[in-house]
Parts: C-alpha cells; structure tokens; sequence
C-alpha cells in the first residue's frame, strides 16, 4: 500500500489532560479506488517516534479527542482505510502534554467576551494553583505564611529546591508558552542578589517557612504572548531557589 498523501495531521494544545489531532481529508487513493469509497481514518500514538501501541477506533471525523497521561511527550500518526486495507502512516508529529490546574478564576474579561489563559510547553518542574500555604518546592516542605490577594490562585510554577535549579546562570532556564500578555511574578530569594532578568521590584515581601530565607522578595515582569523565557537563579552557594505567579495583564 502507498503513502496516502494530502494528510497533514497537528495537535491543538488543551487545559487538560489531553490533545485534538485534526487532519486535512483524503481526495484520493492510490490503492485503486475514490476517497468516497473510504471506511474512515485511525489515530495511531504513543510515547516513542514511530512506535504506536495504542489506536482509536475506525473514525468518520477528521478529528478525534484524546485523554493522556500528563507530563510527556506523545507522537501521533493517522491511517485512512478502505475495502482494501489502510494505508501507510501520514507524516508523524508530536506534543508536550502537560496539566496547569488553571482554575476558573484564571480568566480575563476581553471586549466581546472572556479568554481564559492557557500556559503551556513548560521546559521544566510543574505548575499548580497558588494559595496561602502551599508548599511551593516538589522537594521541600516549605510553605508561604502570607500571601497578597491578587495572587491568590494564580497559576505558578512549581520548582526544585537542588543545586543545580538554585545554581543555574542560565537564561533560559524556565520556558513556557502563554496565548496572551502576562506579568510573571517571581518570588526571590531576600539574602541573594537579584539577576538583571528578574525585571521590576514590587515592594511586595512574602513570609516562608524557611527560616534560612525568612521571606521573598517579589519582582514583576510583563510579556507578550508567546514564548517566556525566565533566567537561573544564579546563586553561588546554597541558597533557595525561586518559584514564579503568572496572571493575564488587566
């Protein structure tokens, strides 16, 4: 069986646990008979390039929803089918699924109507909604002791409290996609000083539980939709590391 050409399959970022593969129609076959002879089309993924042990049904649309388990990277391939078989796989593509908590609060008011955040393709740790004492590391039990209303359940992210996270001079060491402007909210160590990246001081002081640190420091800075990019902590010791808010610009 030859390639069926003309299918050009993407994936649609959601605020869930999941992805929508969409693909251009078949006008013809090259197995000897007419598109409208097709039985329909099947979503072939998995977590490896060119591997798929798992399948949906036989479709009609030329879209399927798919449920995944969170925080992997998945490849996807579609066959259409016939009476005579189903074709060889279309063009491979793949997407970062990930899960934000983003909760309803985490919507903007536009003319015309709402458009709700969506944060996504973060290049390290996690993220999780923001409230008065969350623990705010995934390797530590620290928690905040104090909390500004403005930020409370806003969308943050989750870092690590290693040397390597509290070390790096990267700068890019957090990446992350938006679909609108934001201000990024970093909350930074008080005995440290500051990177040229951390943007603008807000005066804004949050009290931890980590006695070492005793309270952060809170910097602000504002982006365009698209691609974020935040800087190493840049420590040189042993220091903590940072962890960051993210709301829609007003």
């Amino acid at each position: 069986m030859k390639t069926i050409l003309f299918i050009i399959l993407f994936a649609v970022d959601l605020l869930a646990q999941g992805v929508t593969i969409e693909w251009d129609p078949v006008t013809t076959l090259e197995n000897g008979l007419p598109a409208s002879e097709m039985i329909g089309y099947r979503v072939f993924y998995g977590t490896e390039s060119k591997s798929y042990p798992d399948s949906t049904g036989s479709l009609l649309a030329r879209s399927a929803a798919l449920t995944l388990a969170p925080h992997d990277e998945y490849f996807f391939a579609v066959k259409a089918y016939n009476s005579k078989g189903g074709s060889k796989f279309s063009d491979e593509v793949s997407k970062y699924v990930y899960v934000t908590q983003t909760p309803s609060k985490a919507t903007v008011s536009l003319s015309g109507g709402s458009k709700a955040l969506a944060v996504g393709n973060l290049s390290r740790y996690s993220f999780f909604e923001l409230h008065l004492g969350d623990e705010y590391y995934s390797d530590r039990a620290y928690v905040l002791e104090e909390l500004p209303d403005f930020l409370d359940s806003a969308l943050a992210i989750k870092t690590s409290n290693g040397n390597e996270d509290k070390q790096s001079v990267d700068p890019n060491w957090i990446e992350f996609d938006v679909n609108m402007n934001v201000d990024v909210f970093v909350f930074y160590n008080r005995t440290l000083t500051p990177p040229d990246w951390l943007g603008e001081d807000t005066g804004i002081r949050v009290s931890t539980t980590d006695a070492g640190v005793g309270y952060f420091m809170v910097y602000k800075n504002s982006f365009k939709a698209g691609r974020i990019s935040l800087g190493g902590n840049e420590s040189p010791g042993t220091q903590s590391m940072y962890f960051a808010a993210i709301l829609p610009q007003r």
